[in-house]
């Protein structure tokens, strides 16, 4: 019984989030940030906000050429990275059957990863220009280590 009610459980968070990130595909402003090994990567530039530290949260958005091991045409993560220090990790991710985040869940990860540098001329270092240069409203930007 206790595992029918953790798996309804679990089942009634994944109708949520799906619904969640549906609407927020909806009124997500994905811009491409470049192709990789038949892969677009994509970072929802309307949507970036600020941590207390002042690091920012975004997410980003992969879309595959075929279906990957575990079912999944489209990966959506949420990445925070550390503007003053050159540093990225991943939040947590979504797993979509079809492309654009469509298709249902496949799985979630909500686990953080640790964090990484951001290398030059990576896709991450184009969204993390994108990420640290764009205003949010009572936080500062930190564009000094990029020439704009």
């Amino acid at each position: 019984m206790r595992n029918l009610a953790t798996l309804l459980r679990a089942l009634l968070w994944m109708l949520i989030l799906s619904w969640l990130m549906a609407a927020a595909s909806a009124s997500a402003g994905w811009s491409m940030l470049g192709m990789l090994d038949g892969r677009t990567y994509s970072m929802d530039v309307n949507n970036i906000s600020s941590t207390r530290q002042g690091n920012r949260l975004f997410w980003a958005l992969v879309d595959y050429n075929h279906e990957t091991s575990h079912g999944a045409r489209s990966v959506a993560m949420q990445f925070e990275i550390d503007c003053r220090n050159d540093k990225i990790r991943r939040v947590q991710a979504v797993a979509y059957r079809g492309d654009l985040q469509q298709g249902g869940v496949v799985w979630v990860n909500r686990q953080t990863s640790a964090w990484t540098n951001v290398s030059r001329d990576s896709l991450n270092q184009s969204a993390q220009l994108r990420a640290c240069s764009k205003a949010i409203k009572g936080f500062k930007i930190y564009t000094d280590q990029f020439q704009l």
